[in-house]
């Protein structure tokens, strides 16, 4: 864990972990679930829309980074700092559309629905 803490400080963007021993990550994320549970819809916090825990949990294991941000929640859930702030930002953006470049939802937001409301995508009896 120790070289994936020094790849992710370094702007790595991908980082291969090969361990016999997987508890630690299955450990760490484990750790992290309760605030996952909070963030992608629970009893009191609704869904994303059309998303349920099957997809976010897809996308979290597709976008590892998320894990270290969601660790920091449990411990100091109040003062959400900046990367980690950035870093959820991007989750959402991944989980709308696991290929966007976007780092921000509104950006994201924008260019889903020109896409979707594209005039090429409108049904010719619309036009």
């Amino acid at each position: 864990m120790l070289h994936v803490a020094h790849a992710a400080v370094h702007d790595y963007h991908q980082i291969q972990v090969r361990t016999i021993d997987t508890d630690i990550v299955l450990l760490t994320k484990a750790r992290a679930l309760p605030v996952f549970h909070a963030m992608t819809g629970c009893d009191t916090v609704s869904a994303f829309m059309g998303h349920g825990k099957k997809s976010a949990r897809a996308t979290w294991n597709s976008f590892p980074q998320l894990t270290d941000s969601l660790l920091t929640l449990t411990t100091t859930p109040v003062n959400i700092q900046n990367d980690i702030m950035h870093c959820i930002k991007r989750f959402v953006v991944l989980l709308y559309d696991c290929t966007s470049p976007y780092m921000d939802v509104n950006e994201a937001r924008k260019k889903l629905f020109a896409k979707r409301n594209s005039v090429h995508a409108a049904h010719p009896t619309n036009l």
